[in-house]
């Protein structure tokens, strides 16, 4: 009997042991699974910046500024035609008359993103190659992405 006593004391010394160790793993994989949920949100947003940032470019080269309108933060909207569609529409069209039908057969830019917390960078090469060099500001307002560049 007191050999029994023995193991069955070995045996929990064991079980408790293993139990710590298990405890321990698991607290090592709860971390790894928030890091790669943090991870994965990141990837995640800079993929809906790229395409923020790709349908506004289409938005622009196809003439459709309405579309291009609802991708600015108000903020800027209001700093830079205050807040008035029609010139913002007007000066995109000057701005792309020429361009923009060469661009459209050309195909999609490069567009590279960072993003850090709710604020991101955008640089677009376009196919033509006179694109502007340094990235401008967007921000993640109410869920969606807007060129906040003003």
């Amino acid at each position: 009997m007191g050999h029994e006593k023995q193991l069955l004391a070995r045996g929990g010394a064991a079980l408790m042991a293993t139990a710590a160790i298990v405890g321990l793993l698991a607290g090592c994989s709860d971390s790894k699974s928030t890091s790669t949920e943090s991870s994965t949100a990141a990837q995640s947003e800079q993929i809906n910046l790229h395409d923020a940032a790709l349908k506004a470019y289409w938005a622009t080269m196809r003439g459709d500024y309405e579309t291009d309108w609802n991708l600015i933060s108000a903020r800027c909207r209001t700093k830079l035609v205050n807040n008035d569609f029609t010139a913002f529409a007007s000066q995109m069209k000057q701005a792309y008359a020429d361009r923009a039908p060469q661009l459209v057969k050309m195909g999609d830019p490069e567009i590279t993103v960072t993003v850090n917390g709710t604020a991101g960078k955008v640089a677009t090469n376009a196919p033509d190659g006179r694109s502007q060099k340094d990235p401008v500001t967007w921000a993640l307002i109410n869920g969606q992405w807007v060129n906040d560049n003003c």
